[in-house]
């Protein structure tokens, strides 16, 4: 059961999304509620950090860019 709370936490804590204000209150009720919540949180946010320090972010191809230039530029003369 806790895991389950923790797991619906974590779907509330993307940092990614901005949350509307009623959710945020309610965020922090939760975590006023049961501080071991901030303590899962420190270590995902702990973790996150260690995998994009750790794992190299690979740019695209030229091949790639070039496509999708091509697919953009073909669009916009079907639009006209």
């Amino acid at each position: 059961m806790k895991s389950q709370n923790y797991l619906d936490l974590v779907q509330k804590l993307v940092v990614d999304e901005p949350r509307p204000e009623g959710n945020q209150e309610e965020l922090f009720r939760e975590l006023k509620a049961n501080p071991e919540y901030l303590s899962y949180q420190s270590k995902e946010k702990s973790f996150r950090s260690y995998l994009k320090r750790k794992l190299p972010r690979q740019s695209p191809s030229s091949e790639l860019i070039k496509n999708i230039k091509e697919i953009i530029t073909q669009t916009e003369m079907q639009s006209l």
